[in-house]
């Protein structure tokens, strides 16, 4: 019962800060606003993949650490240890997604469809060097030997 007063709670304050007159302030209107139900299901909709992916993400370093658990505590640290440095490349990759489609957007509202489409091609090619940039560190900080 505590848990489904907790989430009614966060829908009221939700649906009060995401209140549509608040939101564009004194900026004028260019047409009929949706109302606050409406704004929280499309950011729902838009939202939900993301979440899914960094769930299964964290999923992905909990399997690890079960599969190891029985190696015992050296395997487990190790586990843990590979696994802060991913969240960490995670966040860069996450980071450009952000700029990009911060950019992009603009420029489709701009109604300049050659620079959003010449933004996502440079993005996308950052993103490859990127990672074989990091593909290649980590290729050669691995060890291929055994003890």
């Amino acid at each position: 019962m505590f848990i489904f007063r907790g989430v009614i709670f966060i829908l009221e304050l939700y649906s009060k800060l995401f209140e549509p007159n608040k939101l564009i302030g004194k900026f004028k209107s260019m047409g009929e606003m949706p109302n606050a139900q409406t704004i929280m299901r499309r950011t729902i909709s838009i939202a939900w993949p993301r979440v899914v992916e960094s769930f299964l993400i964290s999923l992905v370093g909990f399997i690890d650490n079960i599969m190891v658990s029985s190696l015992g505590t050296y395997a487990i640290s190790a586990v843990g240890l590979t696994t802060q440095p991913k969240f960490v490349g995670y966040a860069v990759f996450m980071a450009l997604n952000v700029a990009m489609s911060a950019l992009v957007a603009r420029r489709r509202g701009e109604g300049d469809r050659d620079s959003a489409n010449r933004i996502l091609k440079q993005v996308l090619i950052i993103s490859i060097v990127l990672q074989v940039i990091t593909a290649g560190c980590l290729k050669g900080a691995g060890d291929t030997k055994f003890v």
